[in-house]
């Protein structure tokens, strides 16, 4: 399939399109928004645009929006890639028309699967009903996410855990308190308050706070739950303009019922949708794309070729540092370490809270302490951006020492950038230390 890639950051630029081409597809890549633009409108443009929302100049949401407003009306699918994980980042997103929302820093199998469901909604240009539907099955096969469905005022959330449905709401329905009344299951105003600071207090978990009360009996609660989601994918299904959004999250169910696809829809209805399709790189195995992923990266290694071996070995002689490596802002990808292996999940997790502080004021570094290990996120530079990460032993280390040393290795490294001769190669961190951040 024929790809528009569109990202100021080389190193994202270079690392998501490998992992498309190794996903067996053709990719069209251009470094700012004006030249995306005119390749999305020319005579063979591709039907899948893969934006970052806020590149410099003309941005993912402005290209959309422009596209949404052609007289000719020819669709196109969009993905953003923002690097903010506010909801209001998100919901610029939906409010320009997007088809879904790619969080930075983000795994390759992520992107990969996004596109899976892009190639299934362009296979068929569904009515209405079945554009919502078509979502819902693909959202299925991804695992765990929301879906938000939006018609005007009127919004729909539906809520995946591992492909099974655990929640549906729309704002223009009644809530599931009346659904109960309608059972014959009557609630107070005064209990109905009382309830949710309970659920509140138990994780948010609604329904089993009502078996815990006695107010619904456990061997009844699972059938209210599935008579409420059926009515509201019907009430989604049946809205006439939708515009429908698959968010993929790693958000934990706070309920233990979940329904499959057949349970809460009529047979003959999500039997319209044909089964999704191996894609080509899961036959040939995840590996072949974290290879292409970590290649890519290797060719656009940080500033200061050789020297970045050698600040990190500084790094590593603080006080209490068991582990240091850099990353990369946009993708997450470890661009070089030195000493134990790096989680990688901790490590993105603090990229993507030290991406979202640094859009509403400048954060120099971020702290965060476990029972055994402190963690030290240092920010390297703003465009691209880079981060230095020191892992430090809670006993020995001195948090104030650790980040003086950090703040002057990253000017080091800062530097080094300046003083890089254009043009240079940089590829001087072998695929081991791109390797230890999966370990």
């Amino acid at each position: 399939m024929k790809i528009l890639l569109a990202d100021d950051d080389d190193v994202a630029r270079r690392m998501i399109a490998a992992a498309l081409r190794c996903g067996g597809h053709e990719v069209l890549a251009a470094s700012d928004g004006s030249v995306a633009l005119r390749q999305a409108v020319s005579e063979d443009a591709p039907r899948l645009l893969v934006l970052d929302a806020h590149m410099a100049g003309l941005r993912g949401v402005d290209i959309r929006r422009w596209l949404q407003s052609r007289p000719d009306g020819r669709y196109v699918y969009v993905v953003l890639m923002t690097d903010t994980t506010d909801r209001r980042g998100i919901t610029d997103g939906l409010d320009a028309g997007a088809d879904a929302v790619l969080v930075k820093p983000f795994l390759p199998e992520e992107l990969l699967a996004r596109v899976r469901v892009a190639e299934r909604v362009l296979q068929i240009e569904a009515p209405a009903g079945e554009r919502v539907l078509r979502v819902l099955c693909e959202a299925a096969t991804a695992g765990n996410g929301e879906i938000v469905v939006r018609d005007g005022e009127r919004i729909g959330r539906i809520l995946l855990h591992e492909g099974r449905i655990a929640w549906a709401q729309l704002s223009s329905e009644p809530d599931f308190v009346q659904h109960l009344g309608s059972e014959g299951v009557i609630i107070s105003r005064s209990d109905m308050r009382e309830i949710i600071q309970d659920a509140r207090s138990n994780d948010g978990d609604l329904t089993g706070t009502l078996v815990a009360r006695g107010l619904v009996k456990q061997e009844q609660i699972r059938e209210y739950v599935q008579s409420w989601i059926a009515s509201k994918l019907s009430a989604m299904l049946s809205l006439p303009r939708p515009e429908v959004m698959f968010l993929p999250t790693r958000r934990r169910n706070r309920g233990s019922i979940t329904f499959a696809l057949d349970d809460v829809l009529p047979m003959e209805t999500w039997l319209k949708i044909d089964p999704p399709k191996q894609s080509s790189v899961f036959s040939r195995g995840s590996l072949a794309v974290q290879s292409a992923w970590d290649e890519a990266a290797s060719e656009m290694l940080p500033p200061g070729g050789g020297n970045v071996r050698e600040h990190l070995k500084e790094a590593l002689a603080i006080e209490g540092a068991i582990a240091a490596g850099l990353f990369d802002g946009a993708t997450g990808a470890c661009l070089g370490a030195a000493g134990k292996p790096i989680d990688g999940d901790v490590a993105e997790a603090q990229i993507k809270a030290m991406n979202l502080l640094g859009t509403q004021d400048r954060v120099e570094d971020m702290f965060t302490t476990s029972e055994r290990r402190q963690y030290l996120l240092r920010a390297v530079l703003p465009a691209p951006r880079l981060f230095l990460m020191l892992v430090l032993d809670r006993e020995t280390a001195t948090i104030a020492l650790a980040r003086l040393k950090a703040s002057i290795i990253a000017r080091r490294i800062s530097t080094d950038r300046e003083q890089r001769p254009p043009g240079s190669v940089r590829r001087s961190i072998s695929q081991s230390s791109l390797a230890r951040v999966r370990a």
